[in-house]
């Protein structure tokens, strides 16, 4: 408990300090559980939810203290305590976790995420998949991660989502609604163009008549519209939109993963540019990197900064100091 509790004081320091995690050496809190403490990222996570746990609930505390709960088991509470909680169903959810194994505990915990984000009580199937199938459900959380960050969706979540996608793409029915609707603001839109016509012929009589003749003439000779110069517009802006080749490219390097060493996210994951896009950096492949929304954040934010080491790329803070590595690129 004693590490747990560091983490978790750890990650709230970083949160308070402009440095971030940079203060301690490191760029991430996976990068501190392996290389400072020789501890896997997924139990420094299990350590530090148990943790906040143990802070909001002080059975939660007294149970893995006695040891009727571990640490694995407190981790999944802490995932729907604040539901139980709201709901007064934490006494029921502990007394389960306490006779029931860890599997069983997550299977609980994983229903009632269901049910917090439903509001409705899911149906419970069974389903055999191959090693395939677990790999694309996995990837499928990954890519339905929200970008702006936060928890890692269900697998009931990816499952629903999947099957929205599937059964809109092939269903008839489907096809039809949808194509009823285009129809529907087809029609709107064209009859709000032609009442947009009607106003600004109305529109350029009037300004006519308040010119003097030549230009009135002049202006009604061009079709009854009096033109006002126009502003710079979007054709005149740099676009973000970055081709598809590049993407391609840029991903090819490391996989669709962030460049950084020991960071393994796959699901907020963002295109980056070396110089930046506001100060002319093109949206070529040779500009680009892939890295997570955290480490792209430190370097917008001038904490993390890239320099070229004697064997590739080092990650430094703002005082110079060497604080972790990008990826190496594939052997040819």
């Amino acid at each position: 408990m004693r590490i747990g509790w560091q983490l978790l004081s750890a990650e709230r320091m970083a949160q308070a300090s402009q440095d971030g995690w940079t203060i301690f050496g490191v760029t991430s809190f996976g990068q501190l559980c392996e290389e400072r403490l020789n501890l896997p990222t997924a139990a420094g996570w299990q350590m530090r939810a148990a943790m906040g746990a143990c802070e909001c609930s002080s059975e939660v505390r007294k149970r893995l203290e006695d040891g009727r709960l571990n640490v694995a088991k407190a981790a999944a509470v802490a995932q729907v305590l604040d539901y139980v909680q709201q709901n007064g169903g934490e006494g029921a959810l502990l007394a389960l976790a306490t006779r029931s194994t860890t599997r069983e505990t997550r299977v609980e915990v994983s229903r009632l995420r269901e049910e917090a984000r439903t509001k409705e009580s899911p149906v419970k199937v069974t389903l055999h998949l191959t090693r395939r199938a677990i790999s694309d459900l996995w990837r499928a959380r990954d890519l339905l991660t929200d970008g702006r960050g936060g928890p890692r969706p269900t697998e009931s979540f990816a499952v629903e989502r999947v099957l929205e996608f599937f059964v809109d793409r092939k269903c008839p029915e489907r096809k039809a609604a949808r194509a009823a609707e285009r129809e529907r603001r087809r029609s709107e839109r064209d009859a709000g163009a032609r009442d947009g016509e009607c106003s600004e012929s109305d529109e350029s009589a009037k300004l006519a008549a308040d010119m003097p003749t030549e230009s009135a003439a002049a202006t009604l000779a061009g079709g009854g519209a009096y033109c006002l110069p126009s502003a710079p517009g979007r054709d005149d802006e740099r676009s973000r939109w970055i081709a598809a080749r590049d993407r391609h490219e840029v991903v090819g390097r490391h996989g669709d993963v962030c460049w950084m060493e020991h960071c393994d996210e796959r699901g907020v994951l963002q295109f980056t540019h070396d110089r930046a896009f506001r100060f002319g950096g093109s949206n070529e492949a040779s500009n680009l990197g892939r890295w997570c929304l955290h480490h792209h954040r430190g370097f917008d934010s001038g904490r993390l900064k890239l320099r070229q080491g004697r064997d590739g790329l080092i990650v430094v803070d703002r005082r110079g100091q060497v604080v972790g590595r990008a990826r190496s690129p594939p052997p040819p």
